[in-house]
This record gives C-alpha cells, structure tokens and sequence, in this order.
C-alpha cells in the first residue's frame, strides 16, 4: 500500500506471504521427500527528495518455518534495517551512501542436505544447528550522469565493504563420502569480511563508435584467517562497439586474474584473457521485424575455469565457438 505524502516523505508498507511445498525423490535426492516451507514478511520502505538531494530507509521483518517429512520444523526470525543518503552536483555528479544491517535465515539445503549432489559432484550435509546470517554493509557510490554530448558518456563507481558474522558456506572437508566416492562438502558458519570495487565507464567517440571499459575486484577473508573458497577474481574488460546504418557489432576483451585465494581444500585457478565478438543485421520482412546474427565466444580457445564453480577441476567452460542465427518478431 502506497500512502500519500506526508511532510515531504512517500512510501509504502506491504506484506509478503509464501507457502511452499518442495521436496525430492529418486535415488539422487539429497534433501528431505517433502517439506513445507512457510514464511510471512512485513516491510516498510521511504524516502524524501530536495532539489539535488534525497535520503531513504527501509525496514522488514520476516518469520520462516521449514517443516520437513524426516525432522522436526526449524523456525527462523530476521530483521533488516537500511538507510541511504544521495546528492548531487548540477544534476551532473551524484554520490551516494548506504548502510544497511540485514539478516538472512539459512535456506532447506543448508539445513537439511544430506547426500551425493551429482550437479556438483559433491557430498553435500547440512546443519540444522545453522543461524541466522548477519551482514552490516557499508557502501560508497560516484556516478557521473549520462550525457548527451561530449566524450564520457557515463561514470560508475562504487565501493563496498560487508562484515558478516555466521555467514554460511560450503566447507571441503577433505573426506571421501564411502558410497558415492565423493568428496564432502559441509554447511558452516563463520564470521567473514567482504570488500570490493567495481566501475564502468563509457565513452562515445561519435554517433557510430563507442567503448565501454569495466572492471572489478572482491576480498572475502575469515576472521579467524583464511580466504573464503569460490570467490570471484580481478576482472578488468573492455567492450568496442559499432553501430551503422545496415549494422551493429561489439568487440569485448575481459582479463581475469589468477584465483590465488582459493581457500582452505580448494584449487587456485589459471587467469584468462577472452575475446567475444559479435554482427548484428536488423531485417525488415514486411511488418515483422528481424535479426540476422553472427557470434564467436572465447575466439582465443583459452582454457577457462571458473573460481567459483564446484566443477573447475573438471568441467571447464567451452572452448572456440560460433554462433549464426535468425531471430524473426511477428
């Protein structure tokens, strides 16, 4: 329900329900045959604007149950909190802050897990002893806004930084699950620090030639010490595109680094460079419309793992390909 402003302030309450039934069978079940997952949230979000300034809060409440066929019911109570503050410079710069404490209540599979997960090709067991998650975040943005002339077109800059205690994640244990021969992998908590960096620029030469250049770059350490395991590595790219009267394409290039936090019991993965090119033909088939396309991905045949897959010593992605289509509306 939106409500009508009252001394400059609007928002609104509302009230989210789910019930859910959800469950598994066969011989590669891992979770309970079938549970009954019921949550009920209350949320009140507001804001209120000045001429090159706003701020805003937000407020919820949630009460979730999971009651499954083999175990007793686990009922979980969490509260998050949020406020942000942004101004901006003649309506050109805008900057922007954020604080937030949110918790999160652990999901069914980490929780009640409990068998081979072929996906994965891991032995996943929960805990039902899990808390809630909670996370205190601090966030700094820049942004420049979009222009209609001249050279930068757009600037993005943001800056994170998240304390989380009882965060929960997937351990390697290290063990060998006897009957499946895989390796176990055991829902934990500890209490964790994320902070990272992203930005995005993009840049038009004229009306047909533009570039896009990007980049980010996350830390997730443990308190006690330690890297968290499958986090995402440095990543810098950039993105060329072209746009003419017949046709448009993009040429995009991303190195990422090296994975050499992998964490306790896991892999380091190698970095990569990818290239990724595509051409595009609209079509114009009486009053339909259409798209001729052409695309290659990974045109450097790189060998690419991924850090944060379960499957990198294993399964990595594909290598040289092409791809040529036709996309018809109507």
């Amino acid at each position: 329900m939106v409500h009508n402003p009252v001394g400059g302030w609007q928002g609104a309450i509302g009230v989210q329900l789910l019930d859910r039934d959800y469950g598994a069978e066969g011989e590669e079940a891992f979770i309970p045959n079938d549970s009954e997952i019921r949550s009920s949230g209350l949320f009140w979000i507001e804001e209120k604007h000045w001429q090159h300034q706003w701020i805003e809060f937000g407020l919820r409440y949630e009460h979730q149950s999971i009651d499954p066929d083999s175990a007793s019911s686990i009922d979980h109570d969490a509260t998050s909190i949020s406020a942000g503050y942004h101004w901006s410079l003649e309506d050109v710069h805008q900057f922007s802050i954020s604080a937030s404490r949110s918790e999160r209540a652990p999901s069914l599979e980490e929780l009640f897990s409990d068998g081979a997960h072929i996906a994965n090709q891991s032995y996943d067991l929960g805990d039902q002893d899990l808390d809630l998650e909670t996370s205190q975040n601090i966030d700094l943005g820049y942004q420049r806004q979009p222009a209609e002339t001249g050279l930068v077109r757009d600037l993005k800059i943001n800056v994170f930084y998240n304390q989380i205690d009882d965060f929960i994640f997937q351990r390697n244990t290290g063990e060998e699950d006897h009957e499946s021969e895989l390796i176990i992998f055991a829902y934990e908590q500890e209490d964790v620090v994320f902070e990272g960096v992203e930005a995005e620029l993009n840049l038009a030469f004229n009306d047909q030639f533009g570039l896009r250049l990007f980049g980010d770059a996350v830390r997730a350490e443990f308190d006690q010490g330690g890297d968290v395991p499958r986090i995402s590595p440095d990543r810098l790219g950039a993105e060329f595109t072209i746009e003419q009267s017949l046709w448009f394409g993009s040429l995009q290039v991303i190195e990422v680094s090296e994975q050499d936090r992998a964490g306790d019991g896991e892999e380091s993965t190698d970095g990569y460079t990818r290239l990724d090119a595509q051409i595009n033909v609209p079509l114009q088939i009486g009053d339909n419309s259409g798209l001729l396309f052409l695309r290659t991905d990974n045109l450097l045949d790189e060998e690419i793992r991924h850090s944060t897959s379960f499957l990198r010593e294993v399964a990595p992605e594909a290598g040289r390909s092409f791809t040529a289509g036709v996309r018809l509306s109507f």
